[in-house]
């Protein structure tokens, strides 16, 4: 009788198999665990995310903190940092969750001012408050309503020219988290013009397609007008960049005679259209 096949997964270490090693050797692990305690729910502790960061750093890829699991898909982690430690585990949340903490403990044993970089996953208004006793420096989130609504009250005398060519820069204060920040806007001329480009395609392209909507529900037939009316708001709400203005409404009769109707033929019913034109 043959014996089932066994199935072989290949997992990658690459050259990180070597600086795994390293810091192995160096017992980087169990120092920073040392310093900084080991919580008894922890699946990962600090010293081993210690490890997987540096792992990251060292991958020669350029990703941010939200990318940090899919680093790893693919990986022997159980081999580079630990027995039961798998890609999954290895998420911004589990990174973030000790950051904060950490920084105020590093911060103890300072001997110098410091100031605290991180990238835009350091921004939430609880890890912000909780460092209200740190300086920190990161990227405001454009994903935060406050800061979209600062970009656009932006006025033009606001803006001041930057000592790099092709940049202005301008000054926001800003309060959220009820911690109290100065925000710097950077914008470029050519990333500027380049969007604005990009965003004119765009347009042009919503634009067509809106067209061949509108034409398509200008031959569509309502039973009455408050239904067409329904129908082109409908579509109006759903445009991205134009809105539909001109709007008409006028009615179809067909008759109970086939042929060109003469003023004695009978109408058979009335239905109601609509059409309009669009404007951005």
């Amino acid at each position: 009788m043959k014996e089932p096949e066994l199935a072989i997964e290949v997992l990658n270490i690459d050259h990180l198999g070597i600086i795994a090693g390293i810091m192995d050797e160096m017992e980087l692990e169990e120092e920073v665990n040392k310093k900084v305690g080991i919580k008894s729910r922890e699946i990962v502790s600090p010293g081993q995310a210690m490890k997987a960061m540096i792992l990251n750093g060292l991958g020669f890829l350029s990703a941010p903190l939200y990318l940090f699991e899919q680093f790893f898909v693919g990986k022997a982690t159980e081999h580079l940092i630990g027995k039961g430690v798998l890609p999954s585990h290895l998420n911004d949340d589990r990174l973030e969750s000790v950051f904060v903490s950490r920084l105020k403990e590093i911060k103890k044993q300072w001997t110098f001012e410091g100031v605290n970089v991180a990238d835009s996953a350091l921004y939430t208004a609880d890890n912000i408050s909780a460092m209200r006793e740190l300086k920190w420096i990161t990227r405001v989130p454009l994903s935060i309503k406050s800061a979209q609504i600062k970009i656009l009250d932006i006025k033009p005398e606001q803006w001041e020219k930057s000592q790099i060519s092709g940049y202005k820069i301008a000054e926001k204060e800003s309060n959220y988290g009820e911690i109290k920040q100065r925000w710097l806007i950077i914008e470029s001329e050519a990333r500027k013009e380049s969007s604005i480009q990009q965003v004119n395609k765009q347009v042009e392209k919503q634009k067509e397609k809106s067209e061949a909507l509108l034409r398509k529900l200008y031959r569509q037939e309502f039973a009455c007008q408050p239904d067409a009316k329904i129908a082109i708001e409908r579509l109006s709400n759903s445009l991205k960049y134009h809105e539909i203005k001109d709007i008409e409404y006028f009615e179809k009769a067909s008759y109970t005679k086939s042929g060109r109707p003469s003023k004695s033929t009978e109408i058979n019913q009335k239905r109601s259209q609509v059409k309009g034109k669009l404007d951005l």
